[in-house]
């Protein structure tokens, strides 16, 4: 134990010591670099650029030859932006540029980095005085594309487009959220994106990788409610022209467009047939039919037997070896829809309580649907359906604050905003009581709490 105590005091030693030493080298070869710029300034104040020679000026102030033309391209760099401060070099700041190149001993293919550097850097100051007030204007756009073109500058660092890229972002999800014409829009990021040089395929992947971010935001803060409108479709085709999408990117979101006007239709009463090994009655149409667990509550426990549940235009029937019963339609009084089942109330104990199926959110349409024929409501009246109305704001923080994803798996498709403590056990529509989650995992949580 002696031993590795020693060893390691020593090795703190030896630490200290090495980390002193690179300090204190550091910090010589900084007070260098600052003496000799200071002697280079001067000498090239007083003598005539044809006399200038920089390697013997290094050699005489004892500095390496790799200092010393470090030293005079940071200077020449400084020279050229300052030429370049007003947008246009003069036939006499060429000449003069021209002298201290060639004093200075800078080789021509550094002289163009160091230019294209000095002219990026003037573009993206003016491409940050744009954006001062958050929003690049038409106007702007004009001004900057005449810039590039008065300095010369033909391509793009990866610096400046990295620069460009976060800019250019920006004021694309500022306009899909403030935009009322798309096609103006779409004319608007096109220019800037061409201003911007945003054409390398890494610069594409990116935005392209945005826009399907935004498009799947506004899909599932529209699709929440159950309910998509025309406008909110057209909305959804201009913005998927907005973004560039191909059709291919957009189908998964297509497919649940058309569920979600199916199961709207099935809510306003249009519902399917399917058939059904029940008697029925003449007339009495089944609407759905397929296996269920019931799940009730007793007064000291809860209960549950497997069976089928079958839906038909006349009654609600649950049969099962060792449970069986039915109810009217017009018996219902509240649906609340879970990730794995649909919870029922009645106006009796017959019939109150959860049944968990395969497809929740069809069922809990055929019941709405089928009660809306018999009692004339409207589905507003059902916890399934106020629990849908979460604000638009709600939705957007939400959204942030779960990155566009599962908070339980990560995944980023078929998401839900789902009520952490359900809406039917007086869950409010507040971002605390509402999270993200996919349609796999909120069907694990049913109706448990979290």
């Amino acid at each position: 134990m002696g031993y590795f105590v020693l060893g390691l005091v020593l090795l703190l030693i030896v630490g200290g010591v090495i980390g002193t030493l690179l300090w204190t080298f550091s910090h010589e070869q900084k007070q260098r670099r600052q003496e000799f710029r200071q002697l280079l300034l001067h000498r090239l104040q007083t003598t005539p650029p044809q006399h200038f020679d920089l390697l013997g000026l290094a050699d005489q102030a004892g500095v390496s030859a790799g200092l010393a033309r470090q030293v005079a391209e940071e200077l020449y760099g400084q020279f050229f932006a300052r030429a370049v401060a007003d947008a246009r070099i003069t036939p006499q700041e060429q000449r003069q540029l021209d002298q201290l190149a060639a004093a200075l001993q800078i080789e021509p293919h550094r002289r163009a980095v160091l230019e294209h550097q000095a002219k990026e850097n003037k573009f993206l100051e003016q491409l940050h005085k744009a954006m001062a007030d958050g929003v690049v204007t038409e106007e702007e756009i004009a001004q900057l594309d005449q810039l590039r073109e008065t300095l010369g500058i033909a391509g793009t660092s990866a610096q400046a487009e990295a620069v460009s890229l976060q800019v250019y972002l920006d004021q694309f999800r500022k306009l899909v959220r403030r935009s009322t014409d798309m096609e103006q829009g779409i004319d608007y990021l096109a220019r800037l994106r061409q201003v911007l040089r945003l054409d390398s395929p890494q610069a594409r992947e990116q935005i392209q990788r945005e826009a399907l971010n935004i498009y799947r935001q506004c899909f599932f803060e529209i699709k929440q409610d159950g309910h998509i409108s025309q406008e909110e479709e057209k909305m959804l085709k201009a913005l998927q022209q907005l973004c560039g999408l191909p059709d291919a990117a957009v189908a998964p979101y297509l497919q649940e467009i058309e569920r979600i006007r199916f199961l709207e239709r099935c809510r306003e009463g249009k519902l399917p047939s399917c058939p059904t090994s029940k008697l029925l009655e003449s007339g009495e149409i089944c609407h759905w039919e397929g296996p269920a667990t019931y799940v009730w509550e007793t007064s000291t426990q809860t209960k549950s037997v497997d069976g089928e549940l079958t839906i038909t235009s006349e009654r609600v029937l649950f049969t099962s070896p060792q449970r069986s019963f039915d109810f009217k339609p017009r018996r219902i009084v509240d649906v609340a829809l879970y990730g794995d089942g649909v919870y029922v109330r009645t106006s009796s104990r017959t019939g109150t309580g959860a049944y968990l199926v395969g497809d929740p959110p069809l069922v809990e349409a055929v019941l709405v649907g089928v009660v809306r024929k018999h009692k004339f409501l409207v589905s507003e009246q059902f916890s399934s359906e106020r629990s849908r109305h979460i604000p638009d704001r709600v939705k957007r923080e939400v959204w942030a604050r779960d990155g566009g994803r599962c908070v339980k798996c990560g995944a980023t498709e078929y998401l839900e905003f789902d009520h952490i403590i359900p809406f039917s056990k007086g869950g409010a529509n507040t971002t605390n009581n509402i999270q993200l989650l996919c349609r796999k995992c909120n069907l694990l949580k049913g109706d448990r709490l979290g």
